[in-house]
C-alpha cells in the first residue's frame, strides 16, 4: 500500500518543520508542497485522502503546539500548501483557514504576523468558500477592536488581518471600509 511509502517520506520532510532554523523550515514547507503536488497527481483518490487525513493532523499539531518554531512551522506549510492543487477547493480553504485562525490567537507577534498573511493569500484563492472565509474573518476581527475590554494581541491580530484582506481581497472587502473606518480608531489610539 501507500501508506508506509508516505509515512516515511511525512517522517524525513515534517521534522524540519519544527526547526529553530528558518532556512530549514522553509525548505521543508516547500518540500512538502512539492511531495504533496506530487501524491495528489500519483496516488488513487482514496489514499490520497488518508494522506491528506494524516498530514492535517500533522499541521494541526504543528500549529497548536507550545513552541513557536513549531507554530511557524505550520504555517509555513499551510502558506505552501495554499497554491497546491488538491482535494476539492471548498475543504481545503475551510480546513487551512481554521488552522490560520488557530495561529492568529496565538500571542507571539512573529506568529500572529505570519498568520495572517497566509490567511491573506488564502483570500487571493478563487471560490465562494474564499469571499464566505473574507466576510467571517472581516467581521471578526471588527469585532475584536470593537470588544470593551483591552486585548492587546487580539487587537493586533485584528489590524493584521484587515491589513492583508484589505490588500489581497479588495473587492470582497470593500463593503466593510465604512465600519472598517469607524473601528480603526480603536486600535490607532490605542497606547500600545
Amino acid at each position: 500500500t501507500d501508506h508506509p511509502t508516505y509515512q516515511d517520506a511525512l517522517n524525513k520532510i515534517l521534522p524540519d518543520l519544527k526547526s529553530r532554523n528558518e532556512e530549514l523550515r522553509l525548505k521543508s514547507a516547500k518540500s512538502l508542497r512539492n511531495y504533496v503536488a506530487q501524491q495528489a497527481r500519483e496516488m488513487s483518490s482514496e489514499n490520497f485522502a488518508k494522506f491528506m487525513t494524516d498530514l492535517n493532523q500533522h499541521i494541526f499539531e504543528l500549529v497548536n503546539s507550545v513552541g513557536i518554531p513549531e507554530k511557524i512551522g505550520g504555517i509555513m506549510a499551510i502558506d505552501e500548501l495554499i497554491e497546491v492543487d488538491y482535494d476539492e477547493n471548498a475543504t481545503k480553504v475551510t480546513k487551512l483557514a481554521n488552522y490560520l485562525r488557530i495561529g492568529l490567537l496565538a500571542t507571539d507577534p512573529t506568529v500572529m504576523l505570519m498568520a495572517s498573511k497566509a490567511l491573506g493569500r488564502l483570500a487571493r484563492s478563487d471560490g465562494i468558500l474564499a469571499a464566505e472565509c473574507v466576510e467571517f474573518e472581516v467581521k471578526r476581527a471588527l469585532e475584536w477592536l470593537q470588544e470593551r475590554e483591552r486585548y492587546e494581541p487580539r487587537r493586533h491580530a485584528a489590524v493584521l488581518v484587515l491589513k492583508e484582506l484589505a490588500q489581497n481581497s479588495p473587492t470582497l472587502f470593500y463593503v466593510h471600509v465604512s465600519s472598517f473606518v469607524d473601528n480603526i480608531w480603536v486600535a490607532l489610539r490605542d497606547p500600545k
